[in-house]
């Protein structure tokens, strides 16, 4: 992992990738760039961890460029059960839920990300108006696109 100043043409990726976000794209221009102070642009080789499962969140990620796989342990071997590209977050749900990461992110090729701080997360949710919601719509829209799981196989009397 490298990190790289956010200026030049690393600032302007990130800037783009804030508008195009689902999550930093309803932000006003002000509010985007009081969310870029808090960032920090960092450059991860293939095949690097970003996020290891059991660990104790401290941060989040918006991917600027490339892809990353999500992967679980089930049993002794890692299974990969989704993919994110940019510009998507991930890692908010540790820090929301205040619990050890349940899954491991690991870079599937070159990334450009953000990574946030867990303080400029809670900074986000307080002062941004509109940022709460927004991340509240960003996730049902994930849990939308899961698969249906039916856990009662027999009918209700």
């Amino acid at each position: 992992m490298l990190e790289h100043p956010l200026q030049g043409h690393y600032r302007q990726w990130a800037i783009e990738a804030l508008k195009l976000s689902p999550l930093f794209g309803c932000l006003t221009p002000n509010d985007r760039e009081t969310v870029l102070t808090h960032g920090k642009l960092f450059v991860y080789r293939a095949q690097e961890v970003i996020i290891q499962e059991g660990t104790v969140p401290d941060c989040f990620f918006l991917l600027i460029k490339g892809e990353a796989a999500v992967t679980v342990l089930s049993g002794k071997h890692p299974v990969e059960v989704g993919r994110i590209s940019s510009p998507n977050i991930f890692g908010e749900m540790g820090l929301l839920l205040r619990h050890a990461r349940t899954a491991t992110v690991l870079a599937s090729e070159e990334i450009i990300a953000l990574r946030f701080h867990h303080r400029a997360f809670d900074l986000m949710l307080d002062g941004i108006q509109g940022f709460a919601r927004q991340l509240s719509v960003t996730l049902a829209q994930r849990l939308a696109k899961l698969p249906a799981v039916h856990h009662c196989q027999r009918p209700l009397q």
